[in-house]
């Protein structure tokens, strides 16, 4: 390799570190405002907050050591040794400068992997969380399946984290042995074994196993997310207002299914593969795409599931919050059905007549605007109450008064001039053995009634 390519790839080394520390800023500065904004608050639908924030706090110290590994490896020495263009033998100093950096790179390299790799285990159970606080949302309760998915995604994270461990334990033993190894050959001293070699060899396969194995577990656990939260955005397709958080929340999928694919074909095409059968892949490239597919995309994640997260009034609330100001959150109080259920209809209450009405027909009461007034037997102790779908409780309690303008105490009591008169005919005492009189509209009386203006009667 010349010195234009060694050169480039430092480039892409300064990039690598720089986005790197960039990026953990930007999120410690969202992770600060999250603890004020983004709030669990007790909410049962809210459990996907609380692993956000464990998500941020893996990620930060992550990046950071990842963009110091990467910064240790863009020295021109190290570099020129790396890529074939130097020797680590020349002088003293080449070689502790060659070592030093070697050592940094790795062992801040590894460990914020590790942190790395334990953030994206935490954030497909922040998936899950979420969704399922979505679906909380619908039906106010948690089902057998959503708790059923939550183990399996316990358990997923967890292998994914044990495979992380392992991962990041052979890199500072097997991987660390390997490179000293060579160091050593080169060097014409201290030279290992042949059974070292051997023993080398084998760590390092078993090394690149645990990195494919991890990649294509967290693509199937990517896949199943994407394919959860695809359902319960459908369920959302006819909510309103909360519909936003399910679109973030699917966004926030897609970018992280994306981040998965990438790291299967690292895995289906370089890693797995014996060496020697492996495609060549510019270093420039390999640094270029690992940047964007994998740092900015993983904070691009995480800043859409902040914004599903700290949304107020139209986000993912299900509780009575301070801030509400008494009001429910439109998420409960003012959601639509869910897609393939019918809306029930309201059950009209049950009016008993012990007398006749008010003299007309229900047909003559529709065309006219006239309330369908109902007697209750002497037993009850409602009154006269027009019939218009709200249960007597309500009318006692003065909380829906009909259009008339008056509260139903006072039409029982006669401010309605019609009921009364109705009413009265009714309540005279009949002479002994004669039938009580009953009310019959005169024909100036219908006129009168057809054509007056129910708005009027407010008055």
């Amino acid at each position: 390799m010349d010195w234009e390519q060694i050169e480039n790839i430092q480039v892409w080394c300064y990039v690598h570190a720089a986005v790197s520390f960039v990026t953990a800023f930007v999120l410690f500065v969202i992770w600060l405002v999250a603890f004020g904004t983004v709030r669990r608050r007790h909410d049962p639908a809210r459990v996907a907050v609380t692993w956000l924030k464990l998500v941020f706090l893996f990620e930060i110290p992550g990046l950071i050591l990842t963009g110091a590994a990467a910064f240790a490896e863009s020295g021109s020495e190290f570099l020129s040794y790396q890529y074939g263009r130097g020797s680590a033998h020349s002088n003293k100093a080449t070689y502790n400068t060659i070592t030093l950096a070697y050592e940094v790179q790795l062992r801040t390299g590894s460990i914020g992997g590790l942190l790395r790799n334990i953030a994206g285990a935490l954030l497909v159970v922040t998936f899950i969380e979420f969704a399922n606080g979505l679906m909380f949302a619908l039906t106010k309760q948690q089902t057998s399946s959503q708790k059923i998915l939550r183990w399996i995604i316990l358990a997923s994270a967890f292998l994914l984290i044990v495979l992380s461990i392992a991962f990041a334990g052979l890199a500072n033993t097997a991987i660390y042995n390997q490179w000293y190894a060579v160091l050593h050959f080169n060097a014409r001293e201290n030279r290992p074994s042949a059974s070292d070699i051997d023993a080398i060899v084998s760590q390092g396969i078993a090394y690149s196993k645990l990195g494919g194995a991890h990649s294509v577990i967290g693509f199937i656990v990517s896949l199943g997310v994407i394919v959860y939260v695809s359902i319960v955005m459908h369920y959302y397709t006819t909510v309103s207002p909360s519909r936003i958080v399910a679109v973030n929340l699917l966004l926030a999928a897609i970018t992280y299914f994306i981040r998965s694919i990438w790291f299967l074909v690292v895995a289906a095409v370089w890693t797995l593969p014996p060496a020697g059968t492996t495609p060549y892949l510019a270093p420039a490239t390999s640094y270029g795409t690992n940047v964007f597919l994998d740092i900015i995309l993983f904070a691009i994640t995480l800043i859409i599931l902040f914004a599903a997260g700290v949304r107020k009034k139209k986000g993912l609330w299900t509780t009575l919050q301070p801030w509400m100001g008494g009001v429910l959150p439109e998420m409960v109080g003012g959601r639509q059905p869910v897609v393939g259920q019918q809306p029930q209809q309201p059950q009209q209450p049950v009016v008993y007549y012990q007398y006749p009405p008010n003299g007309f027909s229900p047909q003559q009461q529709a065309q006219g605007g006239y309330p369908q007034y109902g007697y209750l037997p002497p037993q009850g102790q409602g009154g006269v109450y027009p019939q218009y779908g709200f249960p007597p409780q309500q009318h006692g309690q003065g909380g829906v008064y009909p259009p008339y303008g008056f509260p139903p105490q006072q039409q029982a009591q006669g401010a309605n001039p019609l009921a009364q008169e109705i009413g009265g005919i009714a309540r005279q005492e009949a002479p002994p053995g004669e039938a009580p009189p009953v009310a019959t509209p005169t024909p100036e009386r219908g006129l009168l009634e057809q054509n007056q203006n129910p708005q009027e009667m407010k008055a």
